[in-house]
């Protein structure tokens, strides 16, 4: 046996020595030439193979050394001048390209790998160029990443208006949110009007809702994969931009031109600046985003990275007079931080080093104190209420590229959890003559709890003829409350090639160990984070996806995808139960169940030219069962968010360099509510009340909504920089969106005992315009 082992290891030796001979590698970064800036998924191409840049700019082509002279490699990214290179000589080379800004070529014969889109082996999977996202129509003309991810096929909003996002039947908590490879636990502000993420920080987003890659995990429904902005290399550049609810600032350039670069990026709503002046008996309320990166150029192998980000919601209410002052300081936010290495070992491997932090806390201070008639004490109460999330991360990525293993990327992972459930604390306020003599209560203590989450994947990329597979595994093993939850998940995609048509299939497995309870459509601070226990076991979903996919050179994309998702150990209230903040006992209020979800999407792109856009129709079925019978009886019943009918339209026009408008028109059929039927008179501890008969768990639905949003810009160039005035106009038609179902009795007939019930919708968000002004330099 030990023989045989030697063999076969000297036969492997001996192949892999033998194809090194045979074989040369070019490998390197390419950049914007004008800023310096990496660029994701640029494709790098020769006559018979091609590869794209990784999310930190990096390439590595392996080869043949069989070639006529001279080999043609050829760059390209999209809205990007491409680039031809010949090589004369065939050995390992490092080239690092510098791309013009402008059209693109037409595409070459031989067709790049790509990590998402209509060219990548991936189905459903989505790179979202941020010109589109700035470019989109949202609410009160302010670009937004969620939003726009909203228009996408598969994706639907979860209230109208508001920056949630539902994709493909699952749940607001099942999407995975990476800035810069790092979770952010709560996206929005102010209940969801506004996303955290700020569009002039970011280069690239990509979206992956079914043939997830090996490397992401820990969310079952979607990876949004956020990167943001490296900083300008070669000068200074930025913007300044003035609305009617908030203003941003972003300036990025070099401190040492060519090796160190910054990007800072920060926005405010406008009601921040009045904090200071605040009178008596007057609230306030305001939110804020920051960005900070800094890269720097050790050498042609090393880089280094450093981001930070904050934000934070904040409603501050004071009442002062001669008997009573009141303080209420309620805020929340997310803070994250990460520091990278990159080294390249050599030219067919890449490694990424990282150590990151993100925290999520609410704090809700609330002071109440009196003065005696002397005045010379005071006596109240305060109430402190805390809860939040933090994690310690630490994780590496290889790539490593190769004639024969294709592109292998492999890595492993190390995180540690803390959850903070909900703290209380009741302070009696006793102070005279100055001195404090205040005294302490713990209305509700909970212990933080920890997890430690382990994890490691791999997965290769192989091309064999008009054939594409790409194999992957991840395993995690997360320890909590000293159970021990171990998963093996793994991934399939592959696609098959014939000329401008391609076919894909794939297939993907995820968990999930940590749960979000909520009580309301909106994202609300008071939501908190649990993770799984001995007696709530891990989500599971397992997701087949298949799809037929064209693309045209005059720069149309069509697509359409079916999925069919199988769901283990959902999570949902019993019937009568909810969550109000408090998350004691929060076990025995919830029931794990199965559900299902499958659909078929449709998509239809134009790219380029003065006219761009796309439509996206999602035709779709979500539901879910709960066999104990503490939910619906044990019946199937619709999800929440089961819309069988989704249609936006997406239309771009550049009239010239001065003037361009945008329009969306979206239709979404009405979610699924639990409804009364009737009231009927019951006696209960000794008193009559009207109780509601309800047949089912979400046994309405509520009416559908539809609205056209537009926006305008004109362009004003000056001797330095430019000027761009924007005037955005929401619910152009005014459409009554039904935002919420409020229900009234009405006396039945005859009837004494009983009423029936009517219902009646409230909007929340009329027609909209506003205007704003931003200058770019």
């Amino acid at each position: 046996m030990k023989r045989y082992v030697i063999t076969i290891l000297l036969l492997n030796l001996s192949v892999f020595l033998f194809s090194q001979q045979k074989t040369f590698t070019i490998s390197g970064y390419v950049y914007d030439k004008s800023s310096g800036e990496s660029l994701i998924s640029a494709a790098i191409i020769s006559d018979t193979k091609g590869v794209v840049s990784n999310e930190f700019g990096f390439y590595s082509l392996t080869l043949d050394k069989v070639h006529s002279l001279p080999l043609i490699i050829e760059y390209s990214y999209l809205g990007y001048e491409s680039q031809k290179i010949e090589l004369y000589n065939l050995k390992d080379t490092l080239i690092n390209v510098y791309l013009n800004a402008g059209e693109s070529l037409k595409a070459s014969s031989v067709e790049a790998r790509k990590e998402a889109g209509i060219s990548s082996v991936r189905a459903g999977s989505i790179e979202v160029p941020i010109t589109i996202i700035k470019n989109t129509p949202t609410l009160f003309g302010e670009a937004d990443i969620l939003k726009t991810l909203q228009l996408m096929p598969g994706v639907q909003q979860g209230v109208s208006g508001f920056s949630g996002i539902h994709v493909r039947g699952g749940g607001p908590d099942e999407n995975l949110l990476l800035l810069d490879g790092v979770p952010i636990y709560s996206a929005q502000h102010i209940l969801g009007i506004f996303s955290v993420f700020q569009p002039e920080a970011v280069k690239k987003v990509t979206l992956y809702k079914g043939a997830f890659p090996a490397r992401y995990g820990g969310r079952v429904s979607s990876i949004v994969d956020i990167r943001s902005n490296d900083g300008n290399l070669k000068k200074y550049s930025g913007l300044i931009s003035l609305g009617l609810l908030t203003s941003k600032l972003h300036i990025e350039g070099p401190i040492i031109k060519d090796r160190t670069s910054f990007s800072l990026s920060a926005r405010a709503l406008h009601t921040y600046l009045f904090t200071p002046f605040l009178k008596d008996k007057i609230g306030n309320f305001y939110f804020y985003d920051f960005n900070a990166k800094l890269s720097h150029k050790i050498s042609n192998r090393d880089r280094l990275f450093f981001n930070i980000y904050k934000g934070r919601d904040t409603f501050i209410y004071k009442n002062e007079d001669q008997d009573q002052n009141m303080n209420i300081d309620f805020s929340w936010g997310n803070l994250v931080s990460a520091l990278r290495w990159n080294h390249v070992f050599n030219n067919k491997l890449f490694a990424n080093f990282t150590i990151s932090h993100s925290a999520f806390n609410l704090i809700l201070d609330n002071k109440v104190l009196q003065k005696n008639e002397a005045g010379n004490s005071e006596e109240g109460i305060s109430f402190v209420y805390k809860s939040g999330v933090k994690d310690f991360d630490f994780k590496f990525d290889f790539d490593y590229n190769d004639t024969g293993l294709k592109n292998l990327k492999f890595g492993a992972n190390y995180t540690r959890h803390r959850f903070s459930p909900e703290v209380a604390s009741l302070v009696q306020l006793f102070r005279v003559n100055g001195e404090n003599k205040d005294k302490s209560f713990n209305v509700i203590s909970n212990t933080d709890i920890y997890s430690n989450e382990f994890a490691m994947y791999a997965e290769n990329n192989i091309n064999i003829g008009n054939f594409t597979l790409n194999p992957g595994l991840r395993t995690s093993m997360i320890t909590v409350h000293q159970s021990n939850y171990f998963s093996v998940e793994p991934r399939l995609a592959m696609r098959y090639q014939m000329g401008n048509f391609s076919t894909k299939l794939s297939y993907s497995r995820m968990s999930q160990a940590f749960h979000l309870l909520s009580s309301s459509s909106f994202s609300l601070p008071t939501d908190l984070w649990v993770p799984v226990t001995n007696s709530i076991k891990p989500e599971y979903v397992d997701q087949i996806s298949a799809g037929i996919y064209y693309n045209t050179l005059s720069a149309w994309e069509f697509s359409v995808e079916a999925y069919y998702k199988q769901m283990k150990n959902v999570l949902a209230y019993k019937d009568g139960k909810s969550f109000f903040g408090i998350s004691s006992d929060w076990e025995n209020s919830v029931s794990t169940g199965n559900g299902r979800a499958y659909g078929l999407e449709i998509y239809i792109e134009k790219t380029k030219g003065r006219t761009t856009g796309w439509l996206a129709y999602t035709l779709a079925k979500s539901d879910r069962v709960f066999p104990d019978g503490t939910i619906n009886y044990g019946r199937w019943f619709p999800y929440t968010y089961d819309r069988r009918h989704v249609l936006n339209i997406v239309v771009n026009h550049r009239f010239n360099d001065k003037f361009d408008v945008s329009a969306t028109w979206q239709y979404t059929d009405g979610r699924k509510i639990t409804y009364p039927a009737y009231q009927n008179l019951s006696l209960s501890g000794g008193q009559y009340a009207m109780i509601d008969y309800v047949e089912s768990r979400n046994n309405f639905k509520m009416p559908a909504s539809h609205m056209l949003n537009l926006s305008c810009n004109y362009h004003i160039k000056h001797r330095v920089g430019e000027s761009i005035l924007n005037l955005s106009v929401y619910n152009v038609y005014n459409n009554k969106t039904p935002h919420f179902i409020m229900t009234r009795p009405v006396r039945a007939q005859g009837e004494k005992s009983q009423k029936a019930v009517d219902y009646y919708t409230v909007t929340i968000l009329p027609v909209l315009p506003t205007l704003s002004y931003t200058y770019k330099f």
